[in-house]
C-alpha cells in the first residue's frame, strides 16, 4: 500500500512540474506540456480509476507548493490542467480498459477491447464541449458569438496598452510587421475570432492523445497494463465520422454564430482525426526496418506543409473504403 501511495505521489508531482515548467521556469520548456499527463496515464492504467482520481488533490498540492510566490496564478493553472487534461485523461484510461466478449461473431473466447479510434474522437469532443460551454457562459445572451469575439479582439487591438507596447518595440529598433489601420484591425480581429477556438481544440486534442499514447507505451514496457497493447498503426475511425465531417463542413458554410463556430470546430477535429488515420497507414507501411525512422522523420517534417495534411486525410479515407492496411499486412 505504501508503495502504491508513493508511486501515485511521484506521478502527481511529475504532472505538476511538467505542466507548470513552461509557465513558471521558461517558455523554452513549453514542449513539456505535451508530456504533462503521461505519469498520470501510467498510474491510472496500473492502479485503476480510483487511484487516478486520488492523484488529483495531490497534483493541486504540489502545484500550489511550486507556485507559492503567486498562489492565485498557480491555482488557476492547476485548475485548467485538472479539468482539461487530467480528468479527461483518467476517463480515457477507464474507457480503454473496457471490453466485451465477441458473442455476436460466435467467438465467446475472443475479447473486443474499446477501440483506439473512439478514444481519438473523445480527445476531439472534450475541447469542443469545453469551448461551447465557455462561449455559452461568456457571450451575452442573444448575441452572435463570432461578432462578440470579433468586437472583443477589436477592443484589444485598439487598446492604449497594446499601442504603447508596439511603440516601445519600435523605439527599441524592433521591426513590427503589422500596421494596425482600421481595416487591418477588423480583418485581424475576425481571423482571431475563428482561430482561437480552433487552436484550443487542436492543443487539447493533441495533448490528450499524445499523453494517452505515451502513457500506454510506458505502461506496456513496464508490464503495468492488463490488456493487449494498443498500437498507433491500429487506429481505425468509425466510417460514420466521414459523414459527420462532410455535414460539419456544409453547416460551417450555411450557419452563423455559435452553431457555425461549433461546425468549424467539429470539422477541424475530424480532419485531424482522419489525418492521423492516414498517418497510421504510413506507419503500417514501415512496421520495422532500417528505413522506418528516416522515412517517418521525413513524413513528420512534411506535416508542416498543408498539402501533406490533405494527402494524409485522403489516405485515411481511402483506407476506410479499401482497407489498405489489411492488404499491406497480406503482402
Amino acid at each position: 500500500m505504501n508503495i502504491i501511495i508513493r508511486n501515485l505521489a511521484i506521478s502527481a508531482a511529475l504532472c505538476a512540474v511538467l505542466w507548470l515548467a513552461s509557465f513558471i521556469i521558461s517558455p523554452l520548456l513549453s514542449i513539456l506540456i505535451i508530456l504533462c499527463a503521461t505519469p498520470l496515464v501510467v498510474a491510472t492504467l496500473r492502479y485503476g480509476l480510483k487511484a487516478g482520481l486520488f492523484t488529483i488533490p495531490a497534483i493541486f498540492i504540489f502545484g500550489l507548493l511550486i507556485t507559492l510566490h503567486d498562489v492565485k496564478t498557480g491555482f488557476i493553472l492547476i485548475s485548467i490542467f485538472t479539468f482539461l487534461i487530467a480528468l479527461p485523461s483518467i476517463w480515457l484510461c477507464r474507457l480503454i480498459m473496457l471490453s466485451k466478449p465477441a458473442v455476436n461473431e460466435g467467438k465467446p473466447d475472443r475479447i473486443f477491447w474499446y477501440p483506439l479510434g473512439r478514444i481519438l474522437i473523445w480527445c476531439g469532443a472534450i475541447p469542443i464541449i469545453a469551448n461551447i460551454l465557455f462561449l455559452w457562459y461568456y457571450v451575452p445572451s442573444g448575441q452572435d458569438s463570432i461578432i462578440f469575439l470579433q468586437s472583443e479582439f477589436e477592443s484589444f487591438l485598439r487598446s492604449n496598452e497594446l499601442q504603447t507596447m508596439i511603440a516601445e518595440f519600435k523605439a527599441a529598433g524592433a521591426d513590427f510587421p503589422l500596421e494596425f489601420t482600421e481595416e487591418k484591425i477588423k480583418e485581424t480581429a475576425r481571423t482571431l475570432a475563428l482561430l482561437l477556438p480552433i487552436s484550443f481544440v487542436f492543443w487539447v486534442m493533441t495533448t490528450l492523445f499524445t499523453n494517452f499514447m505515451l502513457g500506454g507505451y510506458f505502461a506496456k514496457k513496464l508490464d503495468m497494463v492488463q490488456r493487449p497493447h494498443w498500437k498507433f498503426e491500429e487506429l481505425n475511425l468509425p466510417n460514420s465520422t466521414a459523414i459527420f465531417l462532410i455535414l460539419s463542413i456544409i453547416c460551417a458554410n450555411i450557419l452563423s454564430g455559435l452553431p457555425m463556430l461549433t461546425a468549424v470546430m467539429i470539422s477541424f477535429a475530424l480532419s485531424i482525426a482522419w489525418m492521423l488515420q492516414g498517418l497510421a497507414v504510413v506507419f503500417a507501411l514501415f512496421p520495422t526496418g532500417v528505413l522506418r525512422t528516416p522515412f517517418l522523420t521525413l513524413v513528420f517534417f512534411l506535416l508542416l506543409f498543408p498539402p501533406m495534411m490533405v494527402l494524409l486525410i485522403i489516405l485515411g479515407v481511402l483506407d476506410a473504403i479499401f482497407d489498405l492496411r489489411s492488404r499491406i499486412e497480406q503482402k
